[in-house]
């Protein structure tokens, strides 16, 4: 169970996840399978 549930992994909602995630069970989701989109250098696969 989540408190929030952020969609969409931009440079926004990544900063408004980590922001909530500090007092909250959250989870963000993107169709992408890299986050960040324009300024992401990596994706999941590689961390």
């Amino acid at each position: 169970m989540y408190d929030v549930v952020v969609i969409g992994a931009g440079f926004t909602g990544v900063a408004a996840a980590a922001l909530l995630s500090e007092n909250n069970n959250t989870l963000l989701i993107d169709k992408d399978y890299f986050i960040g989109w324009r300024d992401a250098t990596r994706n999941t696969k590689e961390w």
